[in-house]
């Protein structure tokens, strides 16, 4: 009996690369929803490293500002428009 065998290779550059791509695109919606709604936005809790890569893309955006919202191992990052 022979058997076809399916090899592939996942390597932890492109996994990064594919999960800072989606919290990018989860950053925009959140600096877009606040923009329309004018009220904060709350991210979902995220490990530390993704909760470093969502604040670094929303220092590039100068229309919102984001907080930290830890709660032991829950961390959240509060959307916010600037004032002033």
């Amino acid at each position: 009996m022979k058997t076809d065998l399916l090899t592939a290779e996942v390597t932890a550059d492109s996994f990064r690369q594919h999960r800072t791509d989606f919290l990018n695109r989860r950053a925009r919606r959140s600096i877009n929803r606040v923009r329309q709604a004018g009220r904060p936005a709350t991210t979902p809790p995220r490990k530390l490293y993704e909760h470093r890569i969502l604040h670094d893309f929303f220092k590039q955006d100068p229309g919102p500002e984001s907080r930290p919202k830890d709660h032991e191992r829950d961390r959240k990052v509060v959307v916010l428009q600037k004032r002033g």
